[in-house]
C-alpha cells in the first residue's frame, strides 16, 4: 500500500511482542538473516519473483525495477508504469495495476510495456486465477476481471456492502477472495459465475490477502491481527495479534510474512500453528513482501530499499 493510503488508516497502539532483530545481518539461532539490502531509490512498493529475477514497483519513480538475486543489485528497469504498487506475475508477464486506472502488462524479458488495459478508477491489488487476471478497484469497491488473451475487461463485479475501499485479492479453494478497508467481511467470488458471497470475519478492515493453497490469509489493518480462513468451510481458523498496520502479507514455504507498515517491523508466522516466530526490525515502512527461491523480499517504501530475508532452516 502507498504511504498516502497508509496515512488514512487508524494507527492502533503496538502490541508488546518479543522482538528478534535481524537488521544487523547476524541472526540468532532460529532467526532470519538479512542477505541483502538493495538500494532501488524512489518508493518501492509491490514486489514479485519471476524467472527473470525479482521485480519491484517504484511508486514515485513511475517504473518497474528488476533486481538480480544472484548479485543483489538493480539490473534494469521499465519506465512509464505510473503510480503502481501491488504487482503479480502470470502468463510470462508482470501485471501492474495503476492508481490512474490502467492495468499494465509488462514483458520482463523484452523489458517493455506490452499492453495497457484501460480499466478506470484507482486500482489496488491484482491476482491471476481461472484463466483471468483480476484487479481491485479501490473507490469502485469492485473487482474487474480481465481476459489476458485479449487484454480487455471481461466483467465488472461489485463487492456488495463493501465499506471504505476495495483492497487486496488472492485465489484459494477454487475461488477468488477480495477485501475491504473498513467493513467486517471478506468476499468470495466464484469464477464460474462471477457470483459474490460476503464472508463475515468479525474484524474491521480485512484488507490485504495471500494464499497458502490450503488457507486464505488476510491482515486486519485497524485491529492489528492476521487471520487464517479455511476456504472450504469459510470459517476463520486462527487470529494472530501482530504489530500495528499489518499490510501486504505473503505465504512463503512454511511461514507467513507480514509487513507492519507503521511499526517498521516484519512479522514471521508459522502457517500451521499460527504462532509468531519472530518480529524483525526493518527500515522505514515495510510495504509488500514476496517469495523467491525460499527467501522473502520486502520493500521499504520510505527507505528506497528492498530487503532479502532468509528464514532459518526448519527442515
Amino acid at each position: 500500500m502507498t504511504r498516502a493510503r497508509s496515512a488514512k488508516l487508524v494507527l492502533a497502539a503496538a502490541l508488546l511482542l518479543p522482538v528478534a532483530s535481524a537488521a544487523s545481518g547476524l541472526a540468532a539461532p532460529g532467526a532470519s538473516t538479512v542477505v541483502a539490502k538493495v538500494k532501488v531509490g524512489g518508493q518501492p512498493c509491490g514486489v514479485v519473483g519471476t524467472p527473470t529475477g525479482v521485480w519491484v514497483a517504484d511508486y514515485a519513480g513511475n517504473r518497474l525495477v528488476r533486481i538480480d538475486p544472484a548479485t543483489g543489485a538493480v539490473a534494469g528497469e521499465v519506465a512509464g508504469v505510473r503510480q503502481t504498487c501491488e504487482i503479480t506475475y502470470a502468463r510470462g508477464a508482470v501485471w501492474a495495476p495503476s492508481r490512474t486506472g490502467t492495468l499494465y502488462r509488462v514483458d520482463p524479458v523484452a523489458r517493455k510495456i506490452a499492453a495497457r488495459v484501460q480499466v478506470g478508477g484507482e486500482l489496488d491489488d491484482v491476482v491471476a486465477s481461472a484463466g483471468s487476471v483480476w484487479v481491485v478497484s479501490y473507490g469502485g469497491r469492485s473487482v474487474i476481471r480481465v481476459n489476458p488473451r485479449t487484454n480487455r475487461v471481461a466483467h465488472r463485479i461489485a463487492l456488495p456492502g463493501a465499506r471504505g475501499g476495495g483492497s487486496g485479492i488472492t485465489a484459494a479453494g477454487g475461488a477468488v477472495w477480495a477485501g475491504q478497508t473498513q467493513g467486517t467481511a471478506v468476499f468470495r467470488i466464484d469464477p464460474r459465475t462471477n457470483r459474490v458471497v460476503a464472508v463475515r470475519t468479525g474484524k474491521v478492515g480485512p484488507a490485504w490477502f495471500s494464499s497458502s493453497g490450503d488457507a486464505v490469509w488476510f491482515s486486519n489493518i485497524y485491529d492489528n491481527t492476521v487471520m487464517r480462513l479455511d476456504p472450504a468451510t469459510r470459517k476463520v481458523t486462527a487470529t494472530i495479534p501482530v504489530r500495528s498496520t499489518p499490510v501486504n502479507l505473503e505465504a512463503i514455504g512454511r511461514d507467513v510474512w507480514v509487513p507492519n507498515d507503521t511499526s517498521n517491523v516484519v512479522t514471521r508466522i508459522d502457517r500451521d500453528t499460527g504462532q509468531v516466530l519472530e518480529v524483525i526490525d526493518t527500515a522505514r515502512n515495510p510495504a509488500v513482501v514476496a517469495g523467491w527461491n525460499g527467501d522473502a523480499w520486502v520493500t521499504m517504501f520510505d527507505a528506497g530499499e528492498v530487503w532479502q530475508l532468509r528464514p532459518p532452516d526448519r527442515s
